[in-house]
């Protein structure tokens, strides 16, 4: 059975600032760490000089800043020194299946519809507003079925991840 739900009711943003420390090494969520392979970068506190937001594990990292490039980034697993750029929105899924969530977040529909509710002053700097953002209105199937979605989906690109692993074996 399928439900009309508010976004927000699902997810939850989880926000708490951190002030990285010299000589404590971070696990740095980036924009560039995102485009550079989904890889954070292992980054010493020194170097660092701005505040942050603390990932929490089994978090979705969505950025809010050029929402067109889609860079929403599964956090699985983290130390307690991870952190993430203030242009991601930190959602903690609550009621839903997280891969279910995660391949809405992605999908193009999504995106075209937030790109529609970004602001700001110029083109390449606009950002959506949590708030907006949350109160998007999404249909929701059971949970048996978001599940069943979120396997059949994180299968394909588990297995797509396979193949692009050996395809670069091969090409060494």
């Amino acid at each position: 059975m399928e439900c009309r739900v508010r976004l927000g009711d699902v997810v939850k943003v989880v926000k708490r600032g951190v002030k990285p420390e010299p000589g404590i090494v971070y696990r740095h969520y980036s924009l560039p760490a995102f485009d550079n392979g989904m890889r954070p970068e292992k980054v010493d506190g020194d170097t660092i000089r701005s505040s942050k937001l603390v990932v929490f594990p089994n978090t979705i990292l969505m950025n809010k800043l050029n929402v067109r490039f889609k860079r929403v980034w599964p956090v699985l697993e983290c130390n307690d020194r991870s952190i993430a750029s203030t242009e991601f929105m930190p959602l903690k899924v609550e009621g839903a299946d997280y891969w279910y969530i995660y391949y809405y977040l992605i999908s193009p529909a999504l995106t075209s519809l937030i790109e529609g509710m970004r602001t700001g002053t110029s083109g390449s700097h606009q950002r959506i507003d949590a708030s907006s953002f949350l109160g998007i209105q999404i249909d929701l199937p059971s949970l048996k079925n978001q599940e069943a979605i979120g396997r059949i989906l994180r299968a394909f690109d588990e297995k797509i991840e396979l193949n692009n692993r050996i395809n670069d074996y091969l090409a060494a």
